[in-house]
């Protein structure tokens, strides 16, 4: 079945799983780093700040930025 799937509904398949998934093992390191440390450092943050983007890229056209669709 994956054969039939045109290239770019592949790609979005792909894509779909391996954000998350890489956004969160940014986190989950970032995380043993910080508490390695006892303290943020600089790669912990610059993991920290790359897994937000890429969960903030995640969620962006799941969400209406607060305005409400009461159709008036």
């Amino acid at each position: 079945m994956w054969a039939l799937l045109s290239k770019p509904v592949r790609r979005w398949v792909l894509l779909s799983l391996a954000v998350p998934l890489v956004a969160g093992g940014l986190s989950l390191v970032a995380g043993v780093l910080q508490r390695r440390k006892g303290h943020p450092t600089k790669t912990s943050k610059s993991l920290l700040a790359v897994s937000n983007f890429l969960r903030r890229r995640r969620n962006r056209g799941s969400s209406d930025h607060g305005r409400s669709n009461t159709g008036k």
